[in-house]
């Protein structure tokens, strides 16, 4: 085993011993993927946009390393507003942004994040580091160790968990550019940071392609409902589709996009979820 990953595994422990459950606040750099912050969002609005951390704990898997990465995820969410506020023991509640950006397509899902991932408190001196370089660069050395500054007591196998993340989130929602050694921030987000750090107010956030009951059903043909096999979010055995609801349809360039609500019944417990799906239906040729 590497130094890092003895590092990692300490600080997994660490996490453990001082708290069994995450205590919802965000103070030092964030250590979780960009896809596991939206897995764990998704799991609370599948949940019914209101739950506690006990039900939902072994979601990521039974390891306590895995369920201390679901707790990092959640506390991540409520960073950027996917979930409420919170603290302590309280449930994880889905706010009205965070359901917005669960039902979008991916590239508004990116335009939504993209002034969340500049306000980040967490990440204001390594934002403000790149905004003054002349070339708007910074090496992931330097900002691994500019974490120092944030969290004194982070050791170096965290704080390159640490620039990871940072590289990897800013990259997804096209904040910066990732060229593996270097981070660069793009003018469109050095412009809006100049907006924040001035305290100027933000343009109003696009508006993510919400289901409406309004919208003309598309032909039969295209929603006709199938067998569809997934996992339960519970015992994590495999449910079955009992029903599908039209919500809405959105123009793009490969087709037309379904917003589909979808309800299937778990084969083990035989508890009903409730979930928003995305399906493209192909332009003719």
């Amino acid at each position: 085993m590497t130094e890092e990953q003895i590092e990692s595994e300490e600080l997994s422990k660490e996490s453990v011993a001082k708290e069994e459950e995450p205590s919802g606040t965000m103070s030092v750099p964030m250590l979780a993927s960009i896809e596991d912050i939206l897995r764990a969002s998704r799991i609370v609005m599948d949940k019914g946009g209101n739950v506690r951390f006990k039900q939902i704990s072994t979601m990521f898997g039974k390891m306590k390393s895995e369920q201390n990465l679901l707790g990092y995820s959640l506390n991540a969410a409520v960073a950027f507003d996917i979930l409420e506020p919170h603290r302590g023991r309280a449930p994880y509640v889905l706010s009205s942004f965070g359901g917005k950006l669960l039902t979008a397509v991916e590239d508004q899902q990116k335009k939504m994040l993209f002034p969340k991932f500049l306000k980040y408190n967490g990440y204001r001196d390594v934002l403000i580091g790149m905004r003054n370089s002349a070339d708007l660069s910074m090496k992931k050395q330097t900002i691994t160790d500019m974490w120092i500054n944030v969290a004194p007591g982070a050791k170096v196998a965290t704080r390159k968990l640490y620039t990871r993340t940072f590289a990897s989130v800013g990259a997804w929602c096209e904040a910066l550019e990732d060229s593996g050694q270097t981070c660069v921030l793009k003018k469109d987000a050095e412009s809006m940071l100049s907006q924040i750090l001035k305290g100027e107010e933000i343009k109003a956030e696009p508006q993510a392609q919400t289901p409406t009951q309004t919208s003309q059903a598309p032909e039969k043909e295209a929603i006709q409902m199938s067998v569809e096999m997934s996992r339960c979010p519970i015992c994590n055995k495999a449910d079955l589709m009992v029903n599908e609801k039209y919500l809405d349809k959105v123009a793009t360039k490969g087709g037309t996009l379904l917003i589909l609500e979808r309800t299937f019944q778990c084969q083990g417990c035989s508890n009903k979820f409730t979930r928003i799906i995305k399906e493209l239906v192909p332009s003719p040729d």
